[in-house]
């Protein structure tokens, strides 16, 4: 604070002095320029009462969680939740599928190099992660049943059952890749490779496993009559 002069008894004011050296006037205002100064506190924003924004929020929350908890998009990998979203995926192997060829790599003891085998068989897969297989083979057929989750194209099949027993593994992993949406080839660590073909409805599915439909029986058919 600089006055020039004190007004109380005319001596010459120091500069920046908040009081007289001679007298000890102070001046008004003294001392202000050393407090704090205020933060401002911005003002909320208003809304009009009964505003749409909370009750839209709540709203798509809740509906976005039942959704969640009714579809379960994860347990197919979000095959469904992508094509709705039109994000490219692979296809789900929930279905019925037909073998119909296998093919063998060569072997040290082998001097056939590569086999391939056509083979007739099926396999179920069921959205709980449970599959069945019926494979027609010599000497005589294979049955298996077990539980089996696709990731990535992994495919780890668990806790089989077979008869006859020993014919098909407890526990196997193998790679899957989709030709098309009914097409997939199974590679297995081996390098064995499984060809298999998506069937459409139950009469498809009994003739590849060599059956017929009469009435609400199947008959297995000789394949001599096919």
């Amino acid at each position: 604070m600089d006055l020039g002069r004190c007004p109380k008894c005319g001596d010459s004011w120091a500069r920046g002095a908040e009081k007289c050296r001679k007298c000890g006037y102070t001046a008004i205002g003294a001392g202000l320029a050393k407090l704090p100064k205020r933060k401002r506190i911005p003002a909320p924003k208003y809304e009009e009462p009964g505003a749409w924004t909370p009750f839209l929020a709540f709203t798509f929350g809740f509906l976005a969680l039942a959704y969640s908890a009714y579809a379960q998009p994860w347990k197919d990998g979000f095959t469904k939740l992508k094509a709705q979203l039109g994000i490219a995926s692979e296809p789900g192997i929930v279905g019925e599928w037909e073998v119909n060829r296998i093919i063998y790599p060569p072997t040290p003891e082998s001097t056939m190099g590569i086999r391939e085998e056509t083979i007739k068989g099926l396999f179920s897969f069921a959205k709980n992660e449970t599959f069945k297989a019926n494979i027609l083979v010599r000497p005589s057929p294979v049955k298996a049943e077990g539980k089996y989750k696709l990731l990535a194209g992994k495919l780890a099949v668990r806790s089989v059952s077979a008869m006859p027993s020993n014919s098909f593994p407890v526990d196997v992993d193998c790679t899957v890749n989709f030709v098309t949406e009914d097409q997939v080839v199974a590679t297995f660590p081996n390098s064995t490779a499984l060809f298999m073909n998506r069937t459409r409805g139950i009469e498809n599915a009994a003739k590849v496993m060599g059956y017929k439909i009469s009435g609400e029986a199947m008959k297995r058919v000789p394949e001599d009559e096919e």
